[in-house]
C-alpha cells in the first residue's frame, strides 16, 4: 500500500490510489457474492435431486420451497442493490 509519506507522492496521489484500490476490493466482493449465490442455487438444485430420489412425496413440498427461496433470494438481491446505490 501507498505511504501517504513517501518522497515524491503526495496526499493526492495517495488518496487516489487508496481509492482505487478500495474500488478494486468493492468490485472484487461483488464477484464473490455472485459466485456464492450460483453455489447456494447449485446446491439447492442438488437438494432438490436428491430428494426427488430419496422421498417422491416431500417433492411437492420442495419445490413450493424452491419457489419461495427464489422469493426471497430475489429481494435480498434487490436489497443488496439499494444498499449498496445509498452508499
Amino acid at each position: 500500500m501507498s505511504n501517504p509519506e513517501a518522497p515524491g507522492e503526495s496526499k493526492n496521489d495517495f488518496y487516489t490510489t487508496m481509492f482505487v484500490q478500495i474500488e478494486e476490493m468493492k468490485s472484487n466482493l461483488r464477484k464473490i457474492e455472485e459466485k456464492l449465490f450460483e453455489i447456494s442455487d447449485d446446491l439447492f438444485s442438488m437438494f432438490l435431486k436428491n430428494m426427488e430420489r430419496s422421498n417422491p412425496k416431500l417433492l411437492e413440498t420442495a419445490i413450493d420451497a424452491s419457489s419461495q427461496f427464489e422469493i426471497v433470494r430475489k429481494i435480498c438481491s434487490e436489497h443488496h442493490k439499494v444498499v449498496s446505490e445509498n452508499k
